[in-house]
């Protein structure tokens, strides 16, 4: 594949889609803090806000994609402000990945706990919130 043709294949995104992912993306980053800083983790300790906040936006999530593709007349900005940008900015990956490992250090038990834990109540979250949503949305009379 020629280079023309790769960077042809790549479409730009548009100026107002990034400002939509971006909007988003500083709500979600605030509501992140915003959740972390009243939620206190001890040293060494199970790192509850992450938890938390990794369980609702994968709940969250799940929601939102199915309202916006069966319930709302989705705009061109929803998604990308909300699922790209909001949620995107909420959850973070790479901070349960730093705790894990270090619990991993220093309390290898609570390592296994959290991790698994997370994963588990991610999946969990992730099905009740596509459950509800599509509840939701035959309520609404929405075809799937």
């Amino acid at each position: 594949m020629s280079q023309q043709s790769r960077q042809s294949s790549r479409a730009a995104t548009p100026p107002a889609i990034a400002v939509a992912i971006g909007s988003g993306g500083a709500l979600g980053s605030c509501a992140r803090y915003a959740l972390g800083r009243s939620i206190p983790t001890a040293h060494q300790g199970f790192p509850w806000s992450t938890y938390l906040i990794n369980t609702a936006g994968s709940f969250a999530l799940a929601l939102l994609v199915i309202s916006l593709v069966e319930v709302w007349r989705p705009t061109r900005y929803q998604h990308p402000f909300w699922v790209v940008g909001f949620i995107g900015s909420f959850t973070t990956f790479s901070t349960a990945v730093v705790e894990t490992d270090l619990l991993f250090a220093h309390n290898f038990g609570v390592g296994v706990v959290y991790l698994l834990v997370s994963v588990l109540s991610g999946f969990f979250a992730a099905g009740l919130g596509l459950v509800l949503g599509r509840t939701l949305a035959a309520t609404a009379g929405t075809p799937r």
